[in-house]
Order: C-alpha cells, then structure tokens, then sequence
C-alpha cells in the first residue's frame, strides 16, 4: 500500500511538471516568457530581440525602442545559452505585425563547425513551458529534436530530473556570493537581474588570451543556417538584423578577426549586420561574458543608433 501511495505521488508530481515549471525558479524558465508572449495574440511587437545571455543581461528594449522612435513595442525575448539556432525554433511564430527581428549572437558560435542540434534538455523545458513544433519550424530545421514529436507522457517522464533543478535554483540565493533581482528574470523589455557591477573575485574567472575562442576558421554550417534564416524572414517581410555581442577585451582583445567575419556575414542577401565586439571596456562587464548595467546601456543606445542609421521598414 505504501509503495502503491508513493508511486500515485510521483505519477501525480510528473503530470503537473507544466504547472510547476512555472511555479519553481529554473535554468531556462525564460522559455514561459517567450511562450507566454507568442500565445498573447494582442501582445503584438514591433521589434523582437532574439539572443542568449549576453543580450538578456545586455540590451533594454526599452532603449532601442526610444532610439527607433516607434509606436509599437520592442521585446526582448533572449534567454540563457539561446543561441540564433535555438531562437529559430520560435522564427515560424514571429507575428506577422512585426516588422523588425534582431538576432544577436556571440562570437563562440560563429567558430563552432559542429553540428547545429537543440539539447535535450532544452526541448524538454521548451514542451513544459507549452511550447509545439509546427509544420513550418520543421521545414526551416529538417534536423529539429525529435522530443518535439514524443508524446506528452514521455516529456513529462523525461522532465522528472527537473525537481532538483527546482530544488538547487530556490536555494542558491541563501548560498550564492553573487547578489540578484530574481523578479527580473521575467521581463520581456531587461531581463538583467544581477545588482552588482562587478563579480566577486572577477578575476578568478577572467581568462586571458581568447581562451575558449577558437579563432582558426569561421564556421560554414553556421553562415549556411544564418543565410537560410535571412532569406526566411525575407520572404516575410520581416527585415532581420544580426548582431555580434561584445567581447571583454579581458578576456579575447583580438577583435579583427570577429570584424573580419562580420565583413563576410554582409555579403548575404537580405541579411543587415551589426558589430559591437568591441565596443565595450573591461570596467562594463559583469564577469568575463555579460555587461553589467553599464555596459548594457552603452549597448542598448549604440543599438538603438545603429538600427537607426539603416533604412529599416518600420521608419
């Protein structure tokens, strides 16, 4: 009986994964303020900002919107580790009132020649934050993950390991050295939740001499999926806009050769290209990756111009 009682409890818990994804803080609960947004019909913005991390602590939207000087909204719907490959899962649900969609992406990415997949566990917490591949996203990803096509008991299963998550991300507050604004988390204009300028101890985790960048040969497949998306939304007319986040010059100074591969990213059709590598100071980081306050909105206003100064559609 009370083996009967525990496995009922379980089987309970696993069936309200939806409910408690979005009750418990977690890695990539970003993903409900994205779904939330795009099943919001009348919630129809103008700009959307795709991007991981560096562009959720790095851009207001707020800012590049009073730049723009336009009527409508500018959301930004970035997300930690959301690269432009994950990002094109929500391409197909880009409304058809927007009219600008700006993909940013860092420098890593574009050096990396293996082959494009979403984790796993990334299309578990995309399927518990309600999110559905449709016909479309499928014809623009042939190789999406197939999680997509499970059925809901096998995701809910799979989620399982989610409760530690949800366990370790409602203490690590009581523990953490680094100070945060939780509550920001779910903003679809600044999700920057850090409160300090500075990590404590920075320079433990800077590394110097581009470690990490493998600078050797900029990636084919990635240029082939960004030119594939260019032409995508051009046949929207939607104008898209690609950006290279900033790169502490603490940890890679060597910005030419990001230039160099942003020279070649303009040479795709319909595809407008925007670079900020090096465009901040050490002082305007947080830790070696992401802009602190400061340096998000030096990059919110150099955005906010440089979108400006290109004849978009929605001027």
């Amino acid at each position: 009986m009370f083996s009967l009682c525990i496995f009922g409890v379980l089987t309970a818990l696993i069936f309200l994964q939806p409910l408690l994804y979005r009750l418990f803080p977690s890695d990539f609960d970003r993903h409900v303020v994205l779904e939330d947004y795009f099943k919001k019909l009348d919630d129809k913005g103008e700009v959307i900002i795709f991007g991981d991390s560096r562009s959720m602590f790095g851009v207001d939207s707020r800012i590049v919107k009073d730049q723009l000087k336009i009527a409508g909204q500018a959301y930004n719907l970035s997300s930690v580790s959301q690269d432009f490959y994950e990002s094109s899962y929500y391409y197909s649900r880009v409304k058809k009132e927007t009219k600008l969609v700006v993909q940013c992406i860092s420098a890593p990415i574009l050096f990396n020649n293996s082959t494009q997949s979403l984790p796993d566990s990334k299309a578990i917490s995309m399927y518990l934050s309600g999110y559905r591949i449709n016909k479309e996203t499928k014809h623009l990803i042939p190789n999406y993950n197939k999680s997509f096509d499970h059925s809901s008991i096998a995701n809910y299963y799979s989620s399982r390991s989610y409760f530690k998550t949800y366990v370790h991300n409602f203490l690590r507050p009581i523990f953490d050295d680094e100070v945060y604004k939780e509550s920001n988390r779910h903003s679809k204009f600044f999700p920057h939740y850090y409160t300090q300028d500075k990590l404590p101890n920075y320079s433990k985790y800077v590394f110097h001499n581009c470690q990490g960048y493998d600078l050797k040969q900029p990636s084919t497949n990635r240029r082939s999926f960004i030119q594939k998306a260019a032409g995508y939304f051009n046949d929207r007319n939607i104008e898209y806009v690609l950006v290279l986040m900033p790169v502490n010059p603490d940890v890679c100074p060597n910005t030419k050769v990001f230039e160099k591969f942003a020279t070649d990213l303009r040479q795709i059709d319909n595809l407008m290209v925007i670079d900020l590598s090096s465009l901040l100071e050490s002082r305007y980081f947080y830790d070696r990756t992401h802009a602190n306050k400061m340096g998000a909105k030096v990059i919110s206003d150099e955005l906010g111009k440089k979108l400006k100064m290109m004849k978009l559609k929605l001027q």
